[in-house]
């Protein structure tokens, strides 16, 4: 019988463990998403941040690739084609909406990351419909059709 009681009681302790640190994951996981959603939500006020932000990372990825390149690592051919890839992406990435990106992470945090309803969840949530609201503006200045299904 105290074998039984010991063991029951160690499943209970394992099962409030594992709840408590899926608990803290989620907050974790719903925190970074509504920091994700800040950055873009700035990025979209202040474009110039986003573009020297990925005019850092390009520049750092390109060092990389010059570093394989004198190395011997990397034919010449190859290395244009890197190169032109890397700038291609550069200008993708700036041309993106960043709004569509905050409310993608808004989204995530709000539908994703809950129960447990957190903070950051909360947060999430409360930004989510404003977000929308200015990523179809957007869409509709820059004549690009849609759907309200196309958002779900």
């Amino acid at each position: 019988m105290k074998l039984l009681a010991k063991a029951a009681l160690a499943a209970i302790g394992i099962w409030a463990l594992a709840a408590v640190v899926v608990w803290v994951d989620l907050g974790l996981r719903a925190r970074e998403a509504y920091a994700e959603g800040l950055k873009y939500i700035e990025w979209d006020k202040h474009p110039e941040i986003k573009a020297a932000y990925y005019d850092a990372e390009l520049s750092s990825r390109q060092a990389r690739l010059d570093r394989e390149f004198q190395a011997g690592r990397v034919a010449p051919d190859a290395y244009k084609a890197k190169m032109s890839l890397l700038r291609f992406e550069r200008d993708e990435r700036i041309s993106e909406s960043s709004l569509k990106y905050a409310y993608v992470w808004f989204q995530t945090g709000c539908d994703l990351l809950s129960p447990p309803q957190s903070r950051w969840v909360r947060l999430c949530c409360g930004r989510m419909p404003t977000t929308l609201k200015r990523w179809k503006t957007e869409l509709k200045v820059q004549g690009v059709p849609f759907e309200d299904y196309m958002f779900e």
